[in-house]
């Protein structure tokens, strides 16, 4: 008998990161965290973080997964190594929602800028996101075929919203 195929899975906790080759699944929870994923259609390769804040891209405890300064610029870095051109990759941006109300700022807010601040100076583009809103969202990284599925909850009890993108 053949036993059945299993899909490798990684299910990433704020500050970790990925990277997959060919196939697998990538998933994570994210509220005002942001996740970034970035794929290559030509050699399957994909990769998911999940960073808590913007950053710096200057500090200095060993979580590079936890900064969004610290870990996109790893993510771009890795796939270069890998002989990928950033150019030819997809990116997609997932979180940010609005968590926290009073005199903390909005966390969210600021991650996403950083993530399309960084990704401008890079010279690339999203080709989605899901970010924003009051609520949180479950992603779903396929290595496969690059597709992400987002379950949007929003705090207030509105409906839930699932996408693929």
């Amino acid at each position: 008998m053949i036993a059945p195929s299993v899909t490798p899975k990684r299910v990433l906790m704020p500050g970790e990161w990925a990277l997959m080759e060919t196939e697998g699944l990538v998933e994570t929870l994210l509220g005002s965290c942001v996740a970034l994923t970035i794929w290559d259609p030509v050699t399957l390769v994909g990769a998911c973080c999940h960073y808590l804040l913007p950053g710096t891209g200057h500090e200095v405890d060993d979580v590079e997964g936890k900064y969004g300064r610290r870990v996109i610029p790893a993510m771009l870095h890795r796939f270069r190594l890998r002989g990928i051109p950033p150019s030819r990759c997809v990116y997609k941006l997932f979180g940010g929602g609005r968590m926290f109300f009073g005199d903390v700022g909005d966390i969210g807010a600021q991650n996403i800028l950083c993530a399309r601040e960084l990704l401008r100076r890079a010279g690339v583009a999203l080709t989605a996101e899901s970010v924003g809103d009051e609520g949180h969202r479950k992603i779903r990284l396929d290595v496969r075929n690059g597709s992400v599925e987002v379950e949007f909850h929003p705090l207030a009890g509105g409906p839930e919203r699932i996408s693929r993108s």
